[in-house]
């Protein structure tokens, strides 16, 4: 069965026709117009399409073979296509069996260069780009989830672009820290973070003892009250200029 591509003129070979009385002498002088029955047979139950007119000729070298152009309107529907030619006094009949197909489809396999369907099953294909869950529903869920944890409870995904949110992070403009709450974080000055968070491992570093409260000046904490070691100065130097 030859496949042909939908909509699409294309000439193909009908045979062979054999003599109607011995059924194998070929015959050479066919002709449509003259023939008891020269149709189309288009899927489904479609109306049968008169090819008496259409272009017909010997096949040279090939006794019994005949050439026939089908048109694009005679290409027009998805689905097998039967030609049948029958002539009860001059030939056995002749049915020839094609099958149409879409553009793309035809295309994609038999077009110059090629390239063919992906031989990767849906495992392979979601691999491919990524994705770890078979159901494409929960991989957009899960982007979604991630979307709105950016902007807190107040982002709305059909009102903000990625535009917007890439302005907010660049610009670090409030929006783009908000928690879940919507409100917009304190301003914390860097030493307090560094000393309120690391102030216990600094003096242990520096082998000495005590507290520190973590809202004095930089300069407290060189003061005198704590002994610290000439070999670890340096040391304390370098973490007063850090904070």
């Amino acid at each position: 069965m030859q496949i042909l591509r939908q909509s699409t003129e294309i000439e193909v070979r009908v045979g062979p026709f054999m003599d109607a009385t011995d059924g194998v002498t070929p015959e050479t002088g066919v002709t449509l117009g003259a023939a008891d029955q020269a149709e189309l047979l288009k899927t489904n139950g479609a109306a049968t399409v008169d090819i008496s007119g259409a272009t017909w000729g010997q096949v040279t070298g090939c006794n019994g073979w005949y050439d026939l152009t089908l048109t694009d309107s005679h290409t027009d529907t998805v689905g097998l296509l039967t030609v049948v030619v029958q002539d009860a006094d001059v030939c056995l009949p002749v049915f020839m069996h094609f099958m149409v197909i879409e553009e793309a489809v035809f295309d994609a396999l038999f077009a110059a260069s090629a390239a063919g369907y992906s031989t990767l099953d849906a495992a392979g294909v979601r691999s491919a780009i990524g994705l770890a869950s078979a159901n494409l529903d929960t991989q957009i869920g899960t982007v979604t989830t991630h979307l709105t944890d950016v902007k807190g409870t107040g982002f709305a995904k059909d009102t903000h672009s990625l535009t917007d949110i890439l302005d907010d992070v660049t610009g670090l403009d409030g929006d783009a820290m908000r928690g879940t709450d919507s409100a917009a974080p304190a301003t914390t000055a860097l030493s307090t973070v560094v000393w309120t968070a690391d102030r216990a491992g600094y003096l242990d570093k520096l082998n000495v003892s005590g507290t520190l409260a973590h809202s004095d000046a930089a300069a407290t904490y060189k003061a005198t009250g704590f002994a610290v070691p000439g070999d670890k100065m340096d040391l304390l130097d370098t973490i007063m200029e850090d904070a």
